[in-house]
């Protein structure tokens, strides 16, 4: 499960009380010149409800390195992870690797009774997960800066 980069995670814990409010534009915007803006409508919409359902057992954390570059998961940015959603295949997730005493990002993939961390970049393999490894929590959103 090696990378180019040690995997360290900084992690957030979620205000529930904090609104984060930006404009929005309910009709959506017009993709092309022909009457850009002259019928948006624009107001303010907190993103907190609609990225995080479960303050209580959601946290922010920035990723480092580059083991899930192939699905646009890139270094530096920053996922948002609830600790209460139940393990399911296909999912990303966050793990603490035993073996490398250490937090990551992966696919999960459960196969004939196994347990599999699936990274997204074809220079590493997948990980079989053991007994002493540790589910943190299941990735909800990814804000990704372009």
């Amino acid at each position: 499960m090696q990378s180019n980069k040690k995997s360290i995670f900084s992690f957030f814990q979620i205000d529930a009380e904090r609104q984060l409010l930006v404009p929005f534009a309910e009709n959506g915007l017009n993709a092309t010149f022909t009457g850009l803006f002259s019928d948006v409508v624009i107001e303010w919409i907190d993103l907190q409800p609609l990225l995080i359902t479960r303050p209580s057992s959601t946290f922010l954390c920035r990723v480092n390195g580059d083991s899930m570059k192939d699905e646009r998961l890139q270094d530096g940015d920053i996922v948002i992870v609830d600790k209460s959603l139940p393990l399911q295949d296909g999912k990303k997730v966050i793990v603490w690797i035993a073996q490398e005493q250490g937090w990551t990002v992966k696919r999960l993939l459960m196969k004939d009774g196994l347990v599999y961390l699936l990274p997204a970049n074809s220079n590493l393999k997948p990980y079989l997960v053991n007994t002493d490894d540790i589910f943190w929590g299941v990735v909800t959103w990814i804000l990704h800066k372009e």
